[in-house]
């Protein structure tokens, strides 16, 4: 069983938790993981999250490693063989229907801010999505 489906069905089981109101949240990295649970649960159609709340998330590894090592966009080839996950959030997001809130500060000097407006840009299919930029936050403080 995988780790999404352990945690669904002890949601799910919990009585303390109010059905209608479970949201997937994920941070940097965990926001990736939280775009990839929903994208998962989508391609078998299922809608259990009421929806996401995605802070300071990049839009690949790959551009990352390009934002942290700017001679990756030189040698395209060497990233490729160096980047064993890829983590495309921006490949997986665009069919999501789910309701998206995007966070992300200003001053985040890890991830660029131009990559969580582009994760935002690419949630077409979201019945509603916001973006809000956090003045002064960094990647460590935004919230």
């Amino acid at each position: 069983m995988k780790d999404v489906d352990v945690v669904i069905n002890f949601c799910k089981s919990e009585p303390m938790i109010n059905q209608s109101k479970v949201f997937v949240f994920g941070r940097s990295l965990g926001g990736a993981v939280a775009i990839h649970t929903l994208r998962q649960l989508f391609d078998r159609g299922e809608h259990y999250f009421k929806g996401a709340v995605i802070e300071n998330t990049f839009t690949s590894i790959s551009k990352m490693a390009e934002s942290v090592f700017p001679p990756f966009k030189l040698i395209p080839w060497i990233k490729e063989r160096m980047l064993r996950l890829k983590w495309e959030s921006e490949n997986q997001v665009g069919p999501l229907h789910t309701p998206m809130f995007f966070i992300s500060g200003d001053q985040d000097t890890f991830v660029p801010t131009q990559q969580t407006h582009d994760l935002f840009n690419k949630a077409v299919r979201s019945n509603w999505k916001e973006l809000w930029i956090v003045p002064g936050g960094n990647h460590n403080t935004t919230f």
